[in-house]
C-alpha cells in the first residue's frame, strides 16, 4: 500500500484540477458542486502539506458533513484515519460504503483489509482481500498478504486455489512458489501433485534445500530408500550445518537401502540416531567394502556422518580423506574434515587442507584466509598468522574478527602501538565487541602507554548515546590509569552513589580514596568487593595493604592470610605476594619467627623472586645471623637486578657485619648514588665510618640521615651518647 498522506495529498490534488478546471462540466452531469465542502477539503490539503494531520483530519470531517454522500470524500478521509491507526473509525465509515456493491471504490475496500488485519480480526481481513483480488487478480502483494492470512487459519485448500496465479516462470520467486505449492499439497496427502510441484521446484533452481528434504520425505512414504537417500544427501550438500534436521531420517533410509533384497524390516526405525543403530549400520557398510564394493558417493557420506555420531571421528576424518581423493572438487568433505580436525586439534594439518579449499570467487574466501590465520596462530607462526590475516583485511575490509585477532597477535609479540591500532580499528567496525575487548584494550593501552585513544574512543561512544554505567565505569578506569584521579573519582563515586558500580568499579575506587587518603572509605570499597568476590585473590592483598598503611597490622596479616587460604593451589603469583606481604607484617610487629617462616615459603613458592632474597638477606644481617646464607641471598637478588639501590645498600650492610669495612662502604656509597639519598643508608654510611675511626665523618652522615628522617629516636640517642647536643633540635 502506498503512504497514506502520499495517497490523500494526490486525491486532493486530483479533486482540485478537475473542480478548477472543468468546473462546467459538473451541472451538465447533473452533480451539485458543494463550494463549502471544497473549502474544508483545500484547508485539510493545507494542513497536510504543514505535517499536521489532526487538523486535516478535522477539516475533512467538517466536509463530509457538508456532503455526507460523497464516497470520494469518506475514503480520502480514511486514508488520513488509517494513517493515524484510526483503524476502527475507518471501518465504521467505509463498511456501508463497501455493502453498496461492486461499484465501490478498491482503495476503501484494501483500506478495510487492512484495518481488520491490524485488529487481528482475520476473517473479516480475509473477506475483503478476496474481494481485492476478485478486482485486481494482477495484485500480486494482496495476495501473497491474503495467503499468509490463510495459512495462519490452516485453509489449505483455499491456499492451493489462490496460489496457482502466482506461478510465473518469469517470476524471481517461481522456484519457491512452486515448492510451496508442493508443500502445500504434500500437507493434504496429495502425494502425486506434491511431487510434480517439487520436482519442477529443484529443476528450476537446483540450490533449493527444503524442496530436496520434502522430496525424501515423499520417498520414505513410498518406500524409495535409495531415492530418499540420495536427496537427503543433497539437502545435506546444500545445507551442511543443517544436518540434525534430516540426520534421524537419513539412517532410516541408508539402514533400509543396503539391507539385501527381499529381507523386510524387523520394525519401524524410530530411534534412528541410537548409537546401536548406526554401529550395526556401519558394520555392514564396513563389510560391503571388504567383499569389493566401492559404494557409491552418498553412502561414502552417510558412512562419515555415522562415525561422527558414534564418536569415531579418526575413522570419519579418513572417510572424508578418501572422498576428497576421488573427487578433487569435493569441497564439503574437506570442510567437514577440517571441521574435524579442529575439533581434534590437529592444527599444523589443516593447514594443508584449508589451502586446497582457497578459492577467491568463493564468498567464504576472506573468512578461509583468517582462518588460515588463526591456525598459523595455534602453532606460534606468527609471521604466516601475520600474514593471512592481512590478506583476509585486504580481501574484505569489513572483516572486524581480523582486526581483533591482528590485535591479540601484536599483543603476543609486544608491538603495543600497533595492537592498540587493531584493537580500536575492530571496535569501529564492532562497536557492539567493546565490552569482551575493553580489558585487552586497557592492558595493551597501558603497556603501549598511551591511553588517550581509548578514552576518546569511549567518550565519542558515550556522546552518542551509550548512557549505561557500564560504559561510564570503564571511562572511570580510563581515567584512573591515565593518572587523572579527580575526573575517576567523581565519575565512580556518582556511580556508587546511583548503585551501579560494578565489583571491578569498587575495586579502582578503592584506590582512589586511598590515594586520596580516605582510608576507611578504601576499606569500605574492598571490603564490598570481599563480599561479593570472596574468591578475588587480588582484593585481599590490596585491603591488607589498606590496613598496613593504616598501621592496623593485626588486621592487616588476617586480610593476608584470609586471601592465602582462598588462593587456588596453582595460583603461583597471589600466593607469592600475599606471603611476602605477611613477612612484612610480622616484621613490623616483630615476630621474627613467623618473618622467617613466610619469607623461606615466598622462596619455596618462587626461589629467585627478587624481593624476597633481599628481604630475607637483610633480615639477617640486621639481626648478625647466617651472615654467609645472607650474602648469597643479596648476591642472587643483585645478579636479576644489579643497579637496584636497596639491593646495595643490603650486600653493604651484611658485608659490614662480616667485618669487611672497606667493600661494605663501597656498596653503601653506590646505593647512595643509586637511589639519590636515603635515611637508612646514610645511617648505614655513618655506622660504617664510626667502625672505621671516622667520627667526625660518621657524624655528618647520621645528621644527614636525620635530616630526611628527624623521627629517628634511637639514631638521635646514638649522637647525644657521641656528642651531648648534636642530636638535640635536628628533626628537620
Amino acid at each position: 500500500m502506498s503512504s497514506g498522506i502520499g495517497k490523500l495529498l494526490g486525491l486532493f490534488s486530483a479533486a482540485l484540477i478537475s473542480i478548477f478546471i472543468v468546473p462546467e462540466l459538473l451541472p451538465a452531469e447533473g452533480k451539485v458542486y458543494n463550494a463549502e465542502a471544497m473549502r474544508e477539503m483545500i484547508a485539510a490539503y493545507q494542513f497536510l502539506g504543514s505535517g499536521d494531520q489532526e487538523k486535516a483530519a478535522e477539516h475533512l470531517r467538517q466536509a463530509l458533513k457538508l456532503d455526507s454522500n460523497s464516497s470520494f470524500l469518506k475514503v480520502m478521509y480514511s486514508e488520513l484515519l488509517y494513517e493515524m491507526r484510526r483503524y476502527n473509525e475507518v471501518i465504521d465509515l467505509l463498511e456501508p460504503l463497501a455493502a453498496s456493491g461492486d461499484s465501490v471504490d478498491i482503495q476503501a475496500l484494501k483500506l478495510l483489509a487492512f484495518s481488520y488485519e491490524v485488529l487481528q480480526k482475520t476473517d473479516e481481513s480475509i473477506d475483503y482481500y478476496k474481494k481485492v483480488i476478485q478486482r485486481e487478480p494482477g495484485d500480486d502483494w494482496m495476495r501473497r498478504r491474503l495467503l499468509e492470512l490463510l495459512k495462519n487459519k490452516g485453509r489449505i485448500q483455499e491456499i492451493i486455489a489462490l496460489y496457482k496465479p502466482l506461478l510465473d516462470p518469469q517470476s524471481e520467486t517461481y522456484a519457491f512458489d512452486l515448492y510451496q505449492m508442493g508443500a502445500l499439497y504434500l500437507n493434504i496427502g496429495g502425494r502425486e501433485p506434491a511431487r510434480e510441484y517439487l520436482e519442477k521446484a529443484v529443476d528450476a533452481d537446483s540450490s533449493l534445500a527444503e524442496a530436496y528434504r520434502l522430496l525424501g520425505n515423499l520417498d520414505e512414504m513410498e518406500g524409495k530408500w535409495s531415492a530418499a537417500l540420495e536427496h537427503y544427501l543433497t539437502f545435506l550438500q546444500i545445507r551442511p550445518n543443517e544436518t540434525e534436521q534430516v540426520f534421524g531420517r537419513l539412517l532410516a533410509v541408508a539402514v533400509r537401502s543396503i539391507r539385501p533384497a527381499g529381507v523386510p524390516a524387523t520394525h519401524e526405525d524410530s530411534t534412528a540416531a541410537d548409537t546401536t543403530a548406526w554401529l550395526d549400520f556401519l558394520g555392514k557398510l564396513e563389510v560391503k567394502k571388504a567383499e569389493g564394493d566401492t559404494l557409491n558417493p552418498a553412502l561414502w557420506r552417510v558412512m562419515a556422518l555415522g562415525y561422527e555420531i558414534v564418536h569415531c571421528n579418526e575413522k570419519a576424518m579418513q572417510v572424508y580423506r578418501d572422498l576428497a581423493l576421488r573427487n578433487p572438487e569435493d569441497r564439503i568433505s574437506r570442510r567437514n574434515l577440517l571441521r574435524l580436525m579442529f575439533a581434534e586439534g590437529k592444527y599444523r594439518e589443516m593447514i594443508p587442507v584449508y589451502q586446497e579449499v582457497l578459492n577467491q570467487k568463493e564468498n567464504t574466501f576472506s573468512r578461509d584466509l583468517l582462518q588460515l590465520g588463526i591456525l598459523y596462530l595455534k602453532i606460534e607462526d606468527y609471521e604466516n598468522a601475520e600474514k593471512y590475516m592481512k590478506r583476509a583485511i585486504a580481501a574484505d575490509s569489513s572483516l572486524a574478527d581480523a582486526y581483533q585477532l591482528l590485535g591479540h597477535l601484536y599483543e603476543i609479540k609486544q608491538r603495543w602501538q600497533e595492537s592498540l591500532g587493531y584493537y580500536l580499528t575492530f571496535l569501529e567496525k564492532n562497536p557492539q565487541g567493546l565490552k569482551q575487548t575493553f580489558e585487552r584494550i586497557l592492558t595493551v593501552s597501558l603497556q603501549a602507554k598511551e591511553l588517550e585513544k581509548p578514552i576518546v574512543f569511549l567518550q565519542k561512544v558515550i556522546a552518542e548515546g551509550d548512557t549505561s554505567s557500564w560504559a561510564a565505569e570503564q571511562l572511570g578506569r580510563l581515567y584512573y590509569h591515565h593518572q587523572e584521579f579527580d575526573k575517576a573519582l567523581d565519575l565512580l563515586r556518582q556511580l556508587k552513589q546511583n548503585e551501579t558500580l560494578s565489583d571491578n568499579g569498587y575495586f579502582v575506587l578503592g584506590f582512589l580514596y586511598a590515594r586520596a587518603d580516605s582510608f576507611s572509605s578504601a576499606v569500605e570499597a574492598f571490603e564490598r568487593v570481599k563480599t561479593s568476590r570472596p574468591d578475588f585473590i587480588p582484593n585481599y592483598l590490596t585491603l591488607g595493604r589498606i590496613y598496613y598503611r593504616m598501621g592496623e597490622m593485626e588486621k592487616a596479616s588476617g586480610a593476608f592470610e584470609e586471601g592465602l587460604a582462598k588462593a587456588p593451589p596453582g595460583d603461583r603469583e597471589d600466593s607469592r605476594e600475599l606471603m611476602f606481604s605477611l613477612a612484612d607484617v610480622y616484621n613490623e610487629r616483630g615476630d621474627d619467627q613467623k618473618t622467617e617462616y613466610f619469607l623461606k615459603r615466598v622462596l619455596e613458592k618462587d626461589p629467585d623472586y627478587a624481593p624476597a632474597l633481599n628481604f630475607l638477606g637483610y633480615f639477617y644481617a640486621l639481626r648478625g645471623t647466617n651472615l654467609k646464607e645472607a650474602q648469597e641471598l643479596i648476591a642472587r637478588a643483585l645478579k636479576q637486578d644489579p643497579k637496584n639501590g636497596h639491593y646495595i645498600d643490603s650486600m653493604g650492610w651484611v658485608l659490614f657485619r662480616m667485618g669487611r669495612l672497606k667493600a661494605a662502604l663501597d656498596y653503601i656509597k653506590d646505593s647512595l648514588a643509586k637511589l639519590g639519598g636515603h635515611p637508612e643508608v646514610y645511617e648505614h654510611l655513618g655506622d660504617i665510618y664510626f667502625a672505621m675511626g671516622k667520627k667526625d665523618q660518621a657524624i655528618e652522615a647520621w645528621n644527614k640521615s636525620l635530616a630526611l628522617k628527624g623521627d629517628n629516636e634511637s639514631l638521635k640517642k646514638k649522637l647525644e651518647e657521641l656528642s651531648p647536643g648534636v642530636g638535640k633540635g635536628n628533626n628537620k
